[in-house]
């Protein structure tokens, strides 16, 4: 799971680059922007699990 939260950065990353380069609004740009918002919402949720379930310190 930990592994998979890179992996989102990244691609999120990867997306805001495009997005960065092409200020206009067409529909590959649309693309990207819900892209972003999937990874994004995807590692938050990672998180949040990894914290309640697996960030155990006893």
């Amino acid at each position: 799971m930990k592994n998979g939260i890179p992996y989102l950065i990244t691609m999120a990353d990867q997306n805001w680059r495009v997005l960065e380069t092409n200020h206009e609004i067409i529909p590959d740009q649309l693309e990207h922007v819900e892209k972003n918002k999937w990874s994004i919402d995807v590692a938050t949720n990672y998180t949040t699990i990894y914290e309640a379930f697996c960030d155990k310190k006893e």
